[in-house]
Protein backbone atom coordinates (compact mmCIF):
# COMPACT_ATOMS: atom_id res chain seq x y z
CA UNK A 1 0.00 0.00 0.00
CA UNK A 2 2.86 2.40 0.80
CA UNK A 3 4.46 1.72 -2.59
CA UNK A 4 1.13 2.41 -4.33
CA UNK A 5 0.70 5.66 -2.37
CA UNK A 6 4.24 6.79 -3.20
CA UNK A 7 3.72 5.96 -6.86
CA UNK A 8 0.49 7.99 -6.88
CA UNK A 9 2.17 10.99 -5.21
CA UNK A 10 4.99 10.88 -7.78
CA UNK A 11 2.42 10.77 -10.59
CA UNK A 12 0.57 13.67 -8.96
CA UNK A 13 3.73 15.80 -8.73
CA UNK A 14 4.62 15.07 -12.36
CA UNK A 15 1.11 16.04 -13.51
CA UNK A 16 1.04 19.33 -11.59
CA UNK A 17 4.56 20.48 -12.44
CA UNK A 18 3.91 21.80 -15.99
CA UNK A 19 0.56 23.43 -15.10
CA UNK A 20 0.63 27.19 -14.57
CA UNK A 21 -3.08 27.87 -14.01
CA UNK A 22 -4.53 27.29 -10.52
CA UNK A 23 -7.91 26.18 -11.88
CA UNK A 24 -6.32 23.68 -14.24
CA UNK A 25 -4.27 22.30 -11.34
CA UNK A 26 -7.45 21.78 -9.26
CA UNK A 27 -9.13 19.96 -12.15
CA UNK A 28 -6.18 17.65 -12.77
CA UNK A 29 -5.63 16.84 -9.08
CA UNK A 30 -9.34 16.07 -8.59
CA UNK A 31 -9.28 13.80 -11.63
CA UNK A 32 -6.19 11.88 -10.51
CA UNK A 33 -7.35 11.52 -6.90
CA UNK A 34 -10.87 10.45 -7.87
CA UNK A 35 -9.53 7.89 -10.33
CA UNK A 36 -6.97 6.58 -7.82
CA UNK A 37 -9.61 6.07 -5.11
CA UNK A 38 -12.29 5.03 -7.62
CA UNK A 39 -14.54 7.60 -5.97
CA UNK A 40 -17.77 9.04 -7.38
CA UNK A 41 -16.80 12.69 -6.96
CA UNK A 42 -13.75 14.74 -5.97
CA UNK A 43 -13.66 18.51 -5.54
CA UNK A 44 -11.63 21.30 -3.98
CA UNK A 45 -13.51 24.12 -2.22
CA UNK A 46 -11.85 27.48 -1.77
CA UNK A 47 -12.96 28.98 1.53
CA UNK A 48 -13.68 32.72 1.61
CA UNK A 49 -14.22 33.51 5.28
CA UNK A 50 -14.89 37.22 4.68
CA UNK A 51 -17.85 36.33 2.43
CA UNK A 52 -18.87 33.21 4.40
CA UNK A 53 -18.88 31.14 1.22
CA UNK A 54 -17.14 28.06 -0.17
CA UNK A 55 -16.42 28.22 -3.88
CA UNK A 56 -15.87 25.11 -6.05
CA UNK A 57 -14.19 26.01 -9.36
CA UNK A 58 -13.54 22.50 -10.64
CA UNK A 59 -14.57 18.98 -9.65
CA UNK A 60 -14.27 15.47 -11.01
CA UNK A 61 -17.34 13.24 -11.33
CA UNK A 62 -17.09 9.68 -12.59
CA UNK A 63 -20.58 8.40 -11.70
CA UNK A 64 -24.07 9.78 -12.18
CA UNK A 65 -23.79 12.45 -9.50
CA UNK A 66 -24.17 16.14 -10.41
CA UNK A 67 -21.22 18.51 -10.57
CA UNK A 68 -20.82 20.74 -7.51
CA UNK A 69 -19.11 23.63 -9.28
CA UNK A 70 -20.49 26.82 -7.80
CA UNK A 71 -20.63 28.91 -4.61
CA UNK A 72 -22.17 27.74 -1.33
CA UNK A 73 -23.07 29.64 1.83
CA UNK A 74 -21.60 28.44 5.10
CA UNK A 75 -25.10 28.28 6.57
CA UNK A 76 -26.11 25.66 4.00
CA UNK A 77 -23.60 23.21 5.48
CA UNK A 78 -22.92 24.89 8.78
CA UNK A 79 -22.17 21.69 10.68
CA UNK A 80 -18.87 21.01 8.88
CA UNK A 81 -17.28 24.47 8.84
CA UNK A 82 -16.40 24.56 12.60
CA UNK A 83 -14.81 21.10 12.31
CA UNK A 84 -12.68 22.16 9.37
CA UNK A 85 -11.65 25.39 11.13
CA UNK A 86 -10.28 23.23 13.95
CA UNK A 87 -8.08 21.45 11.41
CA UNK A 88 -10.01 18.19 11.71
CA UNK A 89 -10.23 15.75 8.82
CA UNK A 90 -13.91 14.84 8.57
CA UNK A 91 -14.55 11.18 7.69
CA UNK A 92 -18.13 9.96 7.30
CA UNK A 93 -18.78 6.36 6.31
CA UNK A 94 -22.59 6.73 6.27
CA UNK A 95 -24.45 10.06 6.41
CA UNK A 96 -27.50 8.39 7.95
CA UNK A 97 -25.51 6.78 10.76
CA UNK A 98 -23.11 9.38 12.15
CA UNK A 99 -23.19 11.70 15.13
CA UNK A 100 -21.26 14.38 13.20
CA UNK A 101 -24.18 15.48 11.02
CA UNK A 102 -27.38 16.80 12.63
CA UNK A 103 -30.49 14.98 11.42
CA UNK A 104 -31.88 18.19 9.95
CA UNK A 105 -28.77 18.62 7.74
CA UNK A 106 -28.76 15.11 6.29
CA UNK A 107 -31.36 15.70 3.53
CA UNK A 108 -29.16 18.44 2.05
CA UNK A 109 -26.32 15.92 1.78
CA UNK A 110 -28.37 13.12 0.27
CA UNK A 111 -30.02 15.51 -2.20
CA UNK A 112 -26.65 15.97 -3.92
CA UNK A 113 -25.79 12.25 -3.64
CA UNK A 114 -23.35 12.43 -0.75
CA UNK A 115 -23.85 9.46 1.58
CA UNK A 116 -20.18 9.08 2.57
CA UNK A 117 -17.20 11.39 2.25
CA UNK A 118 -13.76 12.55 3.34
CA UNK A 119 -13.11 16.29 3.76
CA UNK A 120 -9.55 17.50 4.51
CA UNK A 121 -9.07 21.12 5.61
CA UNK A 122 -6.21 23.30 4.42
CA UNK A 123 -5.12 25.57 7.26
CA UNK A 124 -2.62 28.36 6.60
CA UNK A 125 -1.54 30.94 9.18
CA UNK A 126 -4.22 29.59 11.49
CA UNK A 127 -7.03 30.23 8.99
CA UNK A 128 -9.15 27.83 6.96
CA UNK A 129 -8.41 28.53 3.28
CA UNK A 130 -9.78 25.46 1.55
CA UNK A 131 -10.83 21.84 1.74
CA UNK A 132 -10.38 18.80 -0.48
CA UNK A 133 -13.27 16.33 -0.50
CA UNK A 134 -14.00 12.87 -1.88
CA UNK A 135 -17.64 11.67 -1.90
CA UNK A 136 -19.71 8.59 -2.67
CA UNK A 137 -23.49 8.22 -3.32
CA UNK A 138 -23.55 5.19 -1.03
CA UNK A 139 -22.02 4.23 2.33
CA UNK A 140 -18.30 3.43 2.16
CA UNK A 141 -15.89 2.39 4.89
CA UNK A 142 -12.88 4.63 4.27
CA UNK A 143 -9.52 3.11 5.18
CA UNK A 144 -6.75 4.92 7.05
CA UNK A 145 -4.60 4.69 3.91
CA UNK A 146 -7.31 6.36 1.82
CA UNK A 147 -7.73 9.16 4.36
CA UNK A 148 -3.96 9.67 4.45
CA UNK A 149 -3.65 9.92 0.66
CA UNK A 150 -6.36 12.62 0.59
CA UNK A 151 -4.50 14.54 3.33
CA UNK A 152 -1.19 14.37 1.45
CA UNK A 153 -2.89 15.34 -1.80
CA UNK A 154 -4.55 18.37 -0.17
CA UNK A 155 -1.20 19.74 1.02
CA UNK A 156 0.42 19.24 -2.39
CA UNK A 157 -2.57 20.78 -4.14
CA UNK A 158 -2.34 23.87 -1.96
CA UNK A 159 1.40 24.21 -2.67
CA UNK A 160 0.79 23.88 -6.40
CA UNK A 161 -2.01 26.46 -6.31
CA UNK A 162 0.27 28.88 -4.46
CA UNK A 163 3.02 28.29 -7.02
CA UNK A 164 0.65 28.95 -9.93
CA UNK A 165 -0.67 32.10 -8.33
CA UNK A 166 2.87 33.23 -7.57
CA UNK A 167 3.96 32.87 -11.18
CA UNK A 168 0.89 34.75 -12.38
CA UNK A 169 1.52 37.51 -9.88
CA UNK A 170 5.15 37.87 -10.97
CA UNK A 171 4.00 38.34 -14.56
CA UNK A 172 1.50 41.00 -13.60
CA UNK A 173 2.09 43.86 -11.20
CA UNK A 174 4.55 44.65 -8.42
CA UNK A 175 1.59 45.47 -6.18
CA UNK A 176 0.13 42.00 -6.51
CA UNK A 177 3.60 40.51 -6.18
CA UNK A 178 4.11 42.29 -2.85
CA UNK A 179 0.87 40.93 -1.42
CA UNK A 180 1.88 37.42 -2.40
CA UNK A 181 5.43 37.98 -1.15
CA UNK A 182 4.14 38.61 2.36
CA UNK A 183 1.75 35.65 2.50
CA UNK A 184 3.03 32.90 0.21
CA UNK A 185 4.19 29.57 1.59
CA UNK A 186 6.93 29.10 -1.02
CA UNK A 187 10.37 30.57 -0.56
CA UNK A 188 11.23 33.63 -2.66
CA UNK A 189 14.62 35.14 -3.46
CA UNK A 190 15.53 38.30 -5.36
CA UNK A 191 19.24 37.94 -6.12
CA UNK A 192 22.14 39.23 -8.19
CA UNK A 193 25.20 37.31 -9.34
CA UNK A 194 28.58 38.12 -7.80
CA UNK A 195 31.51 37.82 -10.23
CA UNK A 196 35.29 37.69 -9.81
CA UNK A 197 37.81 39.85 -11.67
CA UNK A 198 37.63 37.58 -14.69
CA UNK A 199 33.83 37.86 -14.90
CA UNK A 200 33.09 34.35 -13.66
CA UNK A 201 30.05 34.01 -11.37
CA UNK A 202 31.31 32.84 -7.95
CA UNK A 203 28.30 33.64 -5.72
CA UNK A 204 25.02 35.56 -5.66
CA UNK A 205 23.77 38.22 -3.29
CA UNK A 206 20.38 37.79 -1.61
CA UNK A 207 18.86 41.22 -2.14
CA UNK A 208 15.48 40.16 -0.76
CA UNK A 209 14.01 37.02 0.76
CA UNK A 210 10.57 36.33 2.17
CA UNK A 211 9.47 34.88 5.51
CA UNK A 212 9.26 31.37 4.07
CA UNK A 213 13.01 31.46 3.39
CA UNK A 214 13.77 30.93 7.07
CA UNK A 215 11.31 28.05 7.40
CA UNK A 216 12.61 26.28 4.29
CA UNK A 217 16.36 26.72 4.90
CA UNK A 218 16.67 27.21 8.65
CA UNK A 219 18.64 30.42 8.01
CA UNK A 220 17.06 33.52 9.67
CA UNK A 221 15.91 36.16 7.19
CA UNK A 222 17.92 38.81 9.05
CA UNK A 223 21.09 36.77 8.50
CA UNK A 224 20.38 36.24 4.81
CA UNK A 225 19.02 39.51 3.45
CA UNK A 226 21.82 41.58 1.89
CA UNK A 227 24.43 38.83 2.23
CA UNK A 228 25.76 36.44 -0.36
CA UNK A 229 24.42 32.91 -0.58
CA UNK A 230 27.76 31.49 0.62
CA UNK A 231 27.72 33.79 3.63
CA UNK A 232 24.21 32.61 4.51
CA UNK A 233 24.97 28.94 3.75
CA UNK A 234 28.78 28.52 4.00
CA UNK A 235 28.88 25.00 2.51
CA UNK A 236 26.64 25.84 -0.46
CA UNK A 237 27.66 23.74 -3.46
CA UNK A 238 29.06 25.38 -6.61
CA UNK A 239 26.20 23.67 -8.51
CA UNK A 240 23.69 26.29 -7.34
CA UNK A 241 25.78 29.27 -8.40
CA UNK A 242 26.66 27.68 -11.75
CA UNK A 243 23.03 26.91 -12.62
CA UNK A 244 21.72 30.32 -11.57
CA UNK A 245 24.44 31.90 -13.76
CA UNK A 246 23.43 29.64 -16.64
CA UNK A 247 19.76 30.66 -16.41
CA UNK A 248 20.77 34.34 -16.31
CA UNK A 249 22.95 33.86 -19.39
CA UNK A 250 20.31 31.99 -21.42
CA UNK A 251 17.64 34.57 -20.59
CA UNK A 252 14.60 32.34 -20.03
CA UNK A 253 13.10 30.65 -16.93
CA UNK A 254 13.99 27.15 -15.85
CA UNK A 255 13.00 24.68 -13.16
CA UNK A 256 15.81 22.87 -11.34
CA UNK A 257 16.03 20.29 -8.55
CA UNK A 258 19.04 19.69 -6.35
CA UNK A 259 20.15 18.97 -2.82
CA UNK A 260 21.81 21.43 -0.46
CA UNK A 261 23.97 18.76 1.13
CA UNK A 262 25.06 20.93 4.07
CA UNK A 263 21.39 21.36 5.06
CA UNK A 264 20.41 17.79 4.20
CA UNK A 265 17.45 19.09 2.19
CA UNK A 266 16.28 18.85 -1.43
CA UNK A 267 14.73 21.83 -3.19
CA UNK A 268 12.79 22.48 -6.37
CA UNK A 269 13.46 25.98 -7.69
CA UNK A 270 11.86 27.98 -10.50
CA UNK A 271 14.44 30.58 -11.61
CA UNK A 272 13.44 33.68 -13.59
CA UNK A 273 16.08 35.99 -15.19
CA UNK A 274 15.28 39.69 -14.77
CA UNK A 275 17.95 41.29 -16.95
CA UNK A 276 21.61 41.86 -16.31
CA UNK A 277 22.81 39.67 -13.45
CA UNK A 278 19.49 39.83 -11.56
CA UNK A 279 17.18 36.86 -11.11
CA UNK A 280 14.26 35.72 -8.98
CA UNK A 281 13.71 32.24 -7.59
CA UNK A 282 10.60 30.55 -6.23
CA UNK A 283 11.40 27.38 -4.40
CA UNK A 284 10.06 24.76 -2.03
CA UNK A 285 11.54 21.86 -0.12
CA UNK A 286 10.94 18.48 -1.78
CA UNK A 287 12.97 16.27 0.56
CA UNK A 288 9.95 14.10 1.40
CA UNK A 289 9.21 13.56 -2.28
CA UNK A 290 12.83 12.71 -3.11
CA UNK A 291 12.96 10.20 -0.25
CA UNK A 292 9.75 8.60 -1.55
CA UNK A 293 11.21 8.46 -5.08
CA UNK A 294 14.40 6.85 -3.78
CA UNK A 295 12.43 4.28 -1.81
CA UNK A 296 10.40 3.45 -4.90
CA UNK A 297 13.51 3.14 -7.06
CA UNK A 298 15.27 1.02 -4.41
CA UNK A 299 12.25 -1.28 -4.21
CA UNK A 300 12.20 -1.68 -7.99
CA UNK A 301 15.98 -2.29 -8.08
CA UNK A 302 15.77 -4.94 -5.36
CA UNK A 303 12.88 -6.65 -7.15
CA UNK A 304 14.79 -6.65 -10.42
CA UNK A 305 17.91 -8.06 -8.74
CA UNK A 306 15.96 -10.88 -7.12
CA UNK A 307 14.39 -11.78 -10.48
CA UNK A 308 17.83 -11.87 -12.13
CA UNK A 309 19.21 -13.95 -9.26
CA UNK A 310 16.32 -16.39 -9.50
CA UNK A 311 16.93 -16.80 -13.24
CA UNK A 312 20.65 -17.44 -12.64
CA UNK A 313 20.02 -20.09 -10.00
CA UNK A 314 17.17 -21.88 -11.77
CA UNK A 315 18.21 -25.36 -12.80
CA UNK A 316 21.40 -25.49 -10.71
CA UNK A 317 21.64 -28.55 -8.45
CA UNK A 318 24.99 -28.53 -6.63
CA UNK A 319 25.79 -26.30 -3.69
CA UNK A 320 29.06 -25.21 -5.33
CA UNK A 321 27.33 -24.18 -8.58
CA UNK A 322 24.64 -22.26 -6.69
CA UNK A 323 27.22 -20.41 -4.57
CA UNK A 324 29.38 -19.65 -7.60
CA UNK A 325 26.40 -18.26 -9.53
CA UNK A 326 25.00 -16.20 -6.66
CA UNK A 327 28.29 -14.56 -5.59
CA UNK A 328 28.96 -12.53 -8.78
CA UNK A 329 25.33 -11.43 -8.99
CA UNK A 330 25.48 -10.08 -5.43
CA UNK A 331 28.92 -8.55 -5.96
CA UNK A 332 27.82 -6.72 -9.08
CA UNK A 333 24.62 -5.46 -7.43
CA UNK A 334 26.45 -4.04 -4.40
CA UNK A 335 29.67 -3.01 -6.15
CA UNK A 336 31.94 -4.84 -3.71
CA UNK A 337 35.37 -6.37 -4.36
CA UNK A 338 34.78 -9.81 -2.89
CA UNK A 339 31.74 -11.97 -2.16
CA UNK A 340 31.63 -15.57 -1.06
CA UNK A 341 29.78 -18.14 0.97
CA UNK A 342 31.36 -19.65 4.08
CA UNK A 343 30.18 -23.00 5.38
CA UNK A 344 30.21 -23.16 9.18
CA UNK A 345 31.80 -25.95 11.15
CA UNK A 346 30.18 -28.09 13.81
CA UNK A 347 31.44 -25.82 16.59
CA UNK A 348 29.98 -22.71 14.89
CA UNK A 349 33.42 -21.06 14.94
CA UNK A 350 35.51 -22.67 12.21
CA UNK A 351 34.55 -22.03 8.62
CA UNK A 352 35.86 -22.41 5.07
CA UNK A 353 35.27 -19.90 2.26
CA UNK A 354 33.99 -20.99 -1.14
CA UNK A 355 31.78 -20.06 -4.09
CA UNK A 356 33.69 -16.80 -4.43
CA UNK A 357 33.43 -13.75 -6.67
CA UNK A 358 36.24 -11.17 -6.85
CA UNK A 359 37.02 -8.12 -8.97
CA UNK A 360 40.80 -8.66 -8.74
CA UNK A 361 41.56 -5.98 -6.16
CA UNK A 362 41.90 -8.50 -3.31
CA UNK A 363 43.60 -11.88 -2.96
CA UNK A 364 41.24 -14.80 -3.52
CA UNK A 365 39.53 -16.04 -0.37
CA UNK A 366 38.54 -19.40 -1.87
CA UNK A 367 39.45 -22.20 0.51
CA UNK A 368 40.27 -19.75 3.32
CA UNK A 369 39.97 -21.60 6.62
CA UNK A 370 39.58 -19.41 9.67
CA UNK A 371 37.64 -18.93 12.87
CA UNK A 372 35.03 -16.29 13.57
CA UNK A 373 36.68 -15.56 16.91
CA UNK A 374 39.92 -14.63 15.08
CA UNK A 375 38.28 -11.38 13.91
CA UNK A 376 37.58 -10.04 17.37
CA UNK A 377 35.53 -10.72 20.49
CA UNK A 378 32.55 -8.70 19.30
CA UNK A 379 31.84 -10.62 16.09
CA UNK A 380 31.14 -14.17 17.27
CA UNK A 381 28.13 -13.54 19.56
CA UNK A 382 26.44 -11.35 16.93
CA UNK A 383 26.92 -13.79 14.04
CA UNK A 384 25.82 -16.78 16.10
CA UNK A 385 22.72 -14.82 17.12
CA UNK A 386 21.84 -14.34 13.44
CA UNK A 387 22.77 -10.64 13.36
CA UNK A 388 24.27 -9.03 10.28
CA UNK A 389 27.74 -7.78 11.19
CA UNK A 390 29.18 -4.88 9.19
CA UNK A 391 32.33 -2.82 9.63
CA UNK A 392 33.32 0.27 7.67
CA UNK A 393 36.95 -0.10 8.80
CA UNK A 394 38.02 -3.20 10.69
CA UNK A 395 41.11 -1.39 11.98
CA UNK A 396 38.95 1.03 13.95
CA UNK A 397 35.97 -1.16 14.84
CA UNK A 398 35.57 -1.79 18.61
CA UNK A 399 34.11 -5.22 17.82
CA UNK A 400 37.42 -6.25 16.23
CA UNK A 401 40.90 -6.79 17.65
CA UNK A 402 42.81 -3.49 18.02
CA UNK A 403 44.11 -2.58 14.59
CA UNK A 404 42.16 -5.47 13.01
CA UNK A 405 43.12 -9.12 12.73
CA UNK A 406 46.42 -10.07 11.11
CA UNK A 407 44.62 -12.67 9.00
CA UNK A 408 42.23 -10.08 7.57
CA UNK A 409 45.08 -7.65 6.93
CA UNK A 410 47.02 -10.29 5.04
CA UNK A 411 44.04 -10.73 2.75
CA UNK A 412 43.54 -6.97 2.26
CA UNK A 413 40.17 -6.93 4.06
CA UNK A 414 39.57 -3.42 5.40
CA UNK A 415 35.77 -3.23 5.36
CA UNK A 416 33.08 -5.83 4.95
CA UNK A 417 30.00 -7.56 6.24
CA UNK A 418 28.86 -11.02 7.28
CA UNK A 419 25.27 -12.14 6.71
CA UNK A 420 24.67 -15.29 8.81
CA UNK A 421 22.39 -18.22 7.98
CA UNK A 422 20.89 -20.09 10.94
CA UNK A 423 19.01 -23.37 10.81
CA UNK A 424 17.36 -24.74 13.92
CA UNK A 425 19.03 -22.00 15.93
CA UNK A 426 22.52 -23.11 14.80
CA UNK A 427 24.94 -21.18 12.58
CA UNK A 428 25.46 -23.21 9.40
CA UNK A 429 27.12 -20.57 7.21
CA UNK A 430 27.19 -16.98 6.09
CA UNK A 431 27.78 -14.74 3.08
CA UNK A 432 30.77 -12.44 3.40
CA UNK A 433 31.36 -9.17 1.57
CA UNK A 434 34.83 -7.62 1.49
CA UNK A 435 36.48 -4.38 0.38
CA UNK A 436 40.19 -3.38 0.38
CA UNK A 437 39.30 0.17 1.43
CA UNK A 438 37.05 1.72 4.10
CA UNK A 439 33.40 1.78 3.04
Amino acid sequence: MEAASNAFLLKLSDAMRPLADATAIQAEVCRLLGTHLQADRTYYAQIEEDKAIARVERDFVRGGSPSLVGSYRFEDFGWIIPLLREGRTVVVDDVDHTELIPIGDRPAMTSIRILSHISVPVIKRGALVGSLSVTEPHPRGWTDAEVRIVQLTAERLWSAIVRARAETALRQSEERYRLLFDTMGQGYVDAELVRDASGRAIDYRLLEVNAAFERLTGVPVTQARGRTAREAIPQLEDWWVENCARVVAQGYPERIEHEVASLGRWYEAHIYPRGGDRFNALYEEITERKVAEQRLRSSEERHGFLLRLNDALRGLASAHDIQSAAAPKLGGQLGVSSVGYCGGGADEDNYVAGGEYGDGRMPSLAGWRARISDHGPGFGPLVRAGKIVATSDVRRDPKAHPGGSADAAARSIVSGAGVPLLKGGRLVGFFYLGQPLPR
